[in-house]
């Protein structure tokens, strides 16, 4: 449906994926080797050192897992890429001559601009359940012009699903509540399954799992976690129909939980002492990725809870599995609290409407976003600068793959 406020998300994920198409002239990352998408334009170039797996992975779904598993365990991307590129493939090669590899890359940056857009459509329908349509906007515009959000957009990586992610768990899970039936249930826990086949990110539904237990939603808990496995379970067997051994490289390549068990081997008071730091690691963390957010967040907590108590609650618990799911893999710093971007972002901004009184006005309002957008775009660039033509590159290396051709067919 074409309205005023798709119309602006549209404008506003349009101007996201603009400036992430084009960092590489901001000299986002001086130290790196950049892999150039394409090569004579420095639009689309890659800082981050998984594209080349993430693409290939796409590109030759599942036969490029015998050579590297490292996304076997993450093929929601990469089914759904291949789809859309054997579909462009097919449709535009007889009039187009173009490796392969470069519809793929297409299909990458289409997936994720509906991606995006689908997100942002979803997060409108849950924050005008709480806010005006003018502060809707900003919120939206606080979570997609974040650093984070911009980098990856453009990026062959699946990183921007840390805060999309619990963003679809939430809207769903509103609606659900709001009027719910076993089918908008059945509905909801397939998609989560299909979310966790693209990123394993468990904080967001655990808590809403744990919430919904805790409030004698029993049954419904049960039946959602179930069919949340079945989307696992079906690739798990198209896997073996395949004869394609699992590998999950955060058990076995990257060691979940191995750090935590020799931590535990060197006695209670080394646990006990990691447990500690991991939840000073936590928070200092939470203040690198959302800077001043934090403390309004936080004060926004103490102005909501005489009144929301549940979503405390329910807050406390989404906290807790975040820490949890960051303990486990011991991965500390950067997008790892992307989870609970938009309870962060969105009590803030509800507690500066309630206290700051310009807040209410449309002008001050502008010049916020117009301040925010520009402090992030220029929080990419280096000094002295590079241009983009100058910056140390790498060939991407599709050596790996002897026979095109065959693999198509």
């Amino acid at each position: 449906m074409i309205n005023r406020i798709n119309i602006i998300n549209f404008l506003i994920i349009l101007i996201v994926f603009f400036i992430s198409s084009n960092i590489a002239w901001l000299n986002p990352r001086p130290d790196f080797y950049v892999y150039r998408t394409i090569e004579f334009i420095p639009i689309f170039w890659q800082y981050n050192v998984d594209t080349p797996t993430e693409l290939l992975s796409a590109a030759f779904f599942p036969e490029y897992f015998v050579e590297n598993p490292i996304r076997m365990s993450r093929p929601g991307y990469p089914i759904i890429v291949n789809l859309i590129s054997k579909i462009l493939y097919y449709l535009l090669n007889p009039f187009i001559s173009f490796n392969y590899l470069y519809y793929v890359g297409a299909s990458y940056l289409i997936f994720k601009f509906i991606l995006y857009f689908l997100s942002i459509t979803l997060l409108t329908k849950l924050l005008l359940n709480f806010f005006n349509l003018k502060h809707v906007i900003l919120i939206n515009i606080l979570i997609f012009f974040h650093y984070h959000s911009i980098f990856y957009a453009t990026t062959f990586h699946t990183s921007e699903l840390s805060f999309i992610t619990p963003l679809i768990f939430l809207t769903m899970f509103f609606i659900i509540k709001e009027n719910y039936s076993i089918y908008k249930n059945i509905y909801f826990s397939l998609i989560v399954g299909v979310l966790i086949l693209c990123k394993p990110n468990y904080a967001c539904y655990l808590t809403i799992l744990v919430f919904s237990f805790f409030n004698k939603y029993y049954l419904q808990s049960i039946l959602s976690f179930i069919i949340h496995l079945l989307p696992i379970f079906i690739y798990l067997l198209y896997l073996n129909f395949v004869n394609i051994e699992f590998y999950h490289y955060g058990i076995e390549g990257a060691g979940f939980m191995g750090w935590f068990v020799e931590a535990a081997k060197m006695g209670f008071l080394n646990l006990f002492s990691e447990l500690i730091l991991s939840i000073l690691k936590y928070f200092i963390n939470l203040f690198e990725y959302f800077h001043l957010f934090t403390i309004l967040f936080l004060l926004g907590l103490f102005y909501i809870f005489p009144s929301s108590k549940k979503i405390i609650i329910f807050l406390a618990i989404f906290i807790f599995f975040t820490w949890l799911q960051i303990f486990s893999t011991n991965r500390w710093g950067g997008y790892m609290v992307a989870d609970l971007t938009v309870p962060v972002v969105s009590i803030s901004v509800l507690f500066l409407i309630n206290k700051v009184s310009i807040f209410e006005k449309t002008k001050t309002l502008i010049n916020i976003c117009i301040l925010y957008i520009f402090i992030n775009i220029t929080s990419f660039v280096n000094f002295p600068w590079i241009s983009p033509y100058k910056q140390i590159f790498q060939e991407y290396d599709f050596n790996t793959i002897d026979n095109l051709n065959t693999i198509l067919k």
